[in-house]
């Protein structure tokens, strides 16, 4: 379980490190095309434009993307029945099931090999519950079903 979260957790860390230098790269990038647009006599408020309409585009391109790839887009209509060429049907609420009793097995040997850890944990959640009542409310609402009170 230990070794799990060290990879969830590193795979968080790179996934935020890369997309903080995309965004460093995509600014440096949008500051070169705005200069060399200045550069071949354009004046700054068309070139400024310019790089704001290809920003635009751009993230257009990326929500498109994973529109498609999420499957909300014109082309997965195919794959909104739980069929996808062929494939079987997929019943999500006996997955889940499945899941959660994989992941409450996983939890329960894990605090019975780490009995110390488990009521480390258990205490630090018990006093933040507790120290924080804003944190109970949502805690409450969302055990009721009903969503949380800002």
């Amino acid at each position: 379980m230990v070794r799990m979260l060290s990879r969830v957790v590193l795979a968080t860390a790179a996934g935020v490190a890369a997309m903080i230098a995309v965004a460093v790269a995509t600014g440096w990038l949008a500051g070169a095309l705005y200069l060399y647009l200045l550069s071949v006599a354009v004046d700054p408020a068309p070139a400024a434009l310019a790089v704001g309409i290809v920003g635009l585009a751009l993230a257009g391109l990326i929500v498109l993307a994973a529109c498609l790839v999420a499957g909300n887009g014109p082309l997965s209509a195919k794959y909104r029945h739980g069929r996808a060429s062929g494939s079987l049907p997929v019943d999500a609420d006996a997955l889940a099931a499945q899941l959660g009793t994989l992941a409450a097995q996983e939890l329960a040997a894990a605090a019975r090999s780490h009995p110390y850890g488990a009521f480390s944990i258990a205490l630090a959640a018990g006093l933040a519950v507790g120290g924080c009542p804003e944190l109970r409310d949502v805690l409450k609402a969302g055990l009721k079903g009903q969503p949380a009170q800002s």
